[in-house]
Order: structure tokens, then C-alpha cells, then sequence
């Protein structure tokens, strides 16, 4: 209970961060703890690994494929843009989404990009993948 209070304390701090955000994507400013990748095709290749395959073998092995910070795990600050194609693995259809990144949680403090950046996450579609 003690580390569910500290995580949403730390997640009220980030939200009352926003209101420096840029206004335009303020009515559509999400949150979340996930994979973030430099294009459509890395999602790709990270959901389609193996079904036994553990998320840092495969964050490891499509970093190897694409380039050292190809893909990253972080608590992103983002507004979502348009999707950019979906997959489908033993455990349902991933939709990949295209991402303007405008902050990134860090322990318990937003620290906002200068400038903002694109990324690509997986995002479970309705009816498909239980995490």
C-alpha cells in the first residue's frame, strides 16, 4: 500500500506538470509506463519475438538489431497522433501507435523535452493482449 501511495503521489506531482505542456496537445495528454521506439518496425520486431521471450531479451534483441537506443522502457508524457500499424502475436492484435513524447517521468519529477519527439508504442487493442 505504502509503494501504491508513493505512485500515485509521484504521478499527481508529473500531472500537475502539464500545465506547461504545449497547449495543443494538452486535451489529449496520456501517460504511461511502456516500450518507446525510434520507428513503426521495432514495435514490429519487439511484440513479434517469441511468445516465451522475457521483455528485456527482447528489448536487448531489437536494440541489438536496430542501433543501442533503437527502443527504451520509460513512463512517457505523450500525445497520441495517428496509428502506424498493428501486429498480431500468439496472445492477440498490437496496434502501434505514432507518439508526440513531451515529457518523461523520472522517479517522481516530469522532466518536460525542450522539443518535443516521435516515438512509436505497442497499444493492446480492444479484445486482444491481457497484460
Amino acid at each position: 500500500m505504502k509503494k501504491m501511495s508513493f505512485a500515485l503521489g509521484a504521478t499527481l506531482l508529473a500531472l500537475a506538470g502539464f500545465g506547461v505542456l504545449p497547449a495543443r496537445a494538452a486535451d489529449k495528454v496520456l501517460m504511461g509506463h511502456t516500450v518507446a521506439c525510434d520507428s513503426a518496425q521495432e514495435v514490429k520486431s519487439f511484440v513479434g519475438g517469441k511468445s516465451d521471450e522475457q521483455a528485456k531479451a527482447a528489448l536487448n534483441r531489437v536494440n541489438r538489431r536496430y542501433g543501442k537506443d533503437a527502443c527504451s522502457v520509460e513512463t512517457l508524457v505523450f500525445a497520441p497522433e495517428t496509428m502506424a500499424g498493428d501486429v498480431i502475436t500468439p496472445a492477440g492484435l498490437v496496434e502501434i501507435m505514432k507518439v508526440e513524447v513531451l515529457g518523461v517521468i523520472d522517479g517522481s519529477h516530469l522532466k518536460e523535452l525542450a522539443q518535443p519527439i516521435i516515438q512509436y508504442v505497442p497499444a493492446i487493442a480492444q479484445g486482444g493482449l491481457e497484460v
